[in-house]
Parts: structure tokens; sequence; C-alpha cells
């Protein structure tokens, strides 16, 4: 599998799949306001998913860094003013419909 380097655009609503994609072996990216970033730079990523059929659930906790993500299991934090589209593979629209319209994004 080659590994891909992932932008997701919108950290509140990117959470769940963000962490999917790096569980599958990617590197991913998240953008995110600045309260966003202090949060996820402080206490990293939890996720709680179900192990189904059973009521067992797995936690994941990602940890983050600023800038571009440079090693799978970690996430890596922007801003919308830091992202240049062409350091990545694929991109993930996550986000409220307000922030579509954020100059920053335009």
């Amino acid at each position: 599998m080659n590994t891909m380097n992932i932008l997701v655009l919108g950290a509140s609503y990117g959470a769940l799949i963000a962490s999917k994609v790096a569980l599958a072996g990617h590197l991913v990216t998240l953008v995110a306001r600045p309260d966003e970033i202090r949060s996820l730079d402080a206490n990293g990523l939890s996720v709680s998913l179900p192990l189904w059929p059973s009521e067992v659930r797995h936690e994941c906790v990602f940890r983050a860094d600023r800038g571009i993500a440079k090693q799978t299991g970690r996430l890596g934090l922007l801003t919308p003013d830091q992202v240049n589209p062409k350091d990545f593979d694929l991109a993930f629209l996550a986000m409220q419909e307000p922030q579509v319209g954020a100059e920053e994004l335009v």
C-alpha cells in the first residue's frame, strides 16, 4: 500500500474521518481554527470506535504536531492560510457551511 498525504478541512467534523484514515496508515493533516489547534496541540485527538459486532470499544489517541503530518499515527495541524493544496494527494471537506465561504478558502 502506498501512503497518501491527506488533508482534512475542518477539525471538528473531520475528526472521525481523520482518525480512520490515520488508522489506515496514511499521513493526515487537519485544517483548523486557532482555538482548535491549541486544544489538539495540547491534548491530541481521542476517538472511541465500536468493535462490531461486540459492544467493546477501542480508544484511539492521536498526537498532533503543528505543520504537515510527517509520520503515521500523528496528525498535522494547519490554519487555512498555511495550506498549499499541491502538498496533498487527497482532500476531505468536513466543515460547516458558513466556514466554506471563508475568505481564506475562496
